[in-house]
């Protein structure tokens, strides 16, 4: 959401690039669908998802650091999943 966003922009940035990027891949993958010819055009799908992993893995680690930094100033928030507490900090 815009406010997880506003919170932790960085995140956000990355996030929104891997997505584009993920986007993009499966735009020219659907345009043309021959693996042979999506592998010989220079994509080269299979790093560049394993760099988006990487990225997602890390943008994961920093939300779970942030989540239970919230979760010590708010301890009733040790009672909720991480999507549960996530909905509450976008409102």
């Amino acid at each position: 959401s815009a406010e997880i966003a506003r919170q932790w922009p960085q995140d956000a940035k990355v996030f929104s690039a891997v997505d584009k990027q993920f986007k993009d891949i499966m735009k020219r993958v659907f345009e043309n669908p021959s693996v042979y010819r999506t592998m010989i055009g220079g994509l080269n799908p299979q790093e560049k998802f394993d760099n988006g992993n990487k990225q997602l893995e890390r943008i994961l680690s920093n939300l779970e650091k942030k989540l239970e930094e919230k979760r010590r100033y708010f301890p009733r928030f040790y009672f909720l999943s991480n999507d549960d507490l996530l909905d509450i900090l976008s409102q």
